[in-house]
């Protein structure tokens, strides 16, 4: 996002760490790979976003309440988020 914003306004190009942006889409999409709730939550977010986007034809498609396992998956996730790259990245 910083590289498009970046372009958009002059910004320095250094503004923007690809190299970790890089290594987050990898672990991200590492993530989805091995994991049924992350595969689970993609699909229902994408059903939410395809929702809002062609109208109500499609909300009744799935169910747009999120499991308790989900809810919990992402707290969690939250909170790594808010508490940055571990030390032992």
């Amino acid at each position: 996002m910083l590289g498009v914003l970046s372009a958009m306004y002059d910004f320095p190009n250094t503004l923007a760490d690809t190299a970790r942006g890089e290594q987050q889409y990898d672990e991200i999409s590492r993530a989805v790979q091995n994991n049924d709730q992350v595969r689970q939550l993609i699909i229902q977010l994408e059903a939410e976003y395809d929702s809002v986007q062609t109208g109500p034809e499609l909300e009744s498609l799935e169910d747009p309440t999120l499991s308790p396992e989900m809810e919990q998956f992402l707290d969690e996730m939250a909170q790594r988020l808010e508490e940055g790259p571990s030390e032992s990245s």
